[in-house]
């Protein structure tokens, strides 16, 4: 009965497509998700998985009650168009461990997030999300979360992270933050922090515990003072400050002919 009512809900939804490929796109959507309400998708582990990328169709089909995905442990919906994530649908996967929202339109951390309580891993980037309470309070509530990608969307903000023990590894670039302070004291100290293409320019040595967080951030590409990138490389224990990884440290600009011999290479 339940693959019945999948497959009339997913009949309806395709029924409204509005262009050719907008309707090829439709069916190729429904029957990966039927697919993986069978079971039939599995990742290399041998894990069940949903991925969909590329099909950009705007807006994901609302399923029926009863109809759910508990198998499912890793969720990829990458580079759909898609404005939102309805609450309903991620509630469909309440055992997710991976989520995969990258390359859409979202503007908020989806709602609904916050109920899935395994999710280790969660990948937002290339969104135009900016960070708000509301979203911050979601995301703080997955006390299992290992890693979180945000890089490039327009947060001007930074999550409060400081109550997951388990975060390790956290990616902010290109997302406007100037605040080393505020990054400091929302993400707990083991966790590496990918900082580059931000606007920070000061780094203040009397923060506490400074000094040990500096080992863990990737600062590449910020606007930085000569004192602040003289004290970072001093905290790494850079003698060089055109050594490779020091904080002066800048690329070689690629001119035409060494792109084009590069391109050609290929």
């Amino acid at each position: 009965r339940q693959l019945t009512e999948l497959r009339e809900a997913l009949r309806q939804w395709q029924a409204g497509w509005r262009t050719p490929i907008d309707a090829i796109r439709r069916r190729r959507v429904a029957d990966t998700l039927r697919r993986s309400w069978r079971r039939k998708l599995v990742d290399s582990n041998d894990q069940y998985e949903l991925t969909i990328e590329g099909e950009q169709v705007g807006a994901l089909p609302t399923l029926p009650a009863g109809v759910d995905f508990v198998h499912v442990r890793r969720l990829a919906l990458r580079n759909m168009q898609l404005p939102a994530i309805d609450a309903q649908f991620l509630s469909l996967f309440p055992n997710l461990v991976d989520l995969d929202l990258s390359g859409n339109q979202l503007v908020q951390v989806p709602d609904g997030i916050e109920r899935l309580t395994q999710l280790r891993r969660v990948d937002l980037g290339n969104n135009r999300i900016v960070m708000d309470e509301t979203g911050s309070q979601r995301l703080a509530q997955l006390r299992r979360l290992d890693t979180l990608i945000l890089s490039y969307n327009p947060l001007n903000g930074m999550p409060d992270l400081s109550a997951l023990p388990h975060v390790r590894d956290v990616r902010l670039r290109s997302t406007g933050q100037v605040d080393i302070r505020q990054v400091h004291e929302n993400v707990t100290l083991r966790a590496h922090i990918d900082l580059r293409d931000n606007r920070i320019s000061e780094l203040q040595r009397e923060m506490r515990g400074l000094r040990l967080r500096l080992q863990r951030l990737n600062l590449h590409d910020n606007p930085l003072t000569e004192s602040s990138v003289q004290y970072l490389d001093e905290a790494r224990g850079f003698n060089d400050a055109a050594a490779r990884g020091s904080a002066a440290y800048t690329h070689e600009v690629v001119d035409e002919q060494t792109r084009a011999n590069w391109v050609m290479s290929r």
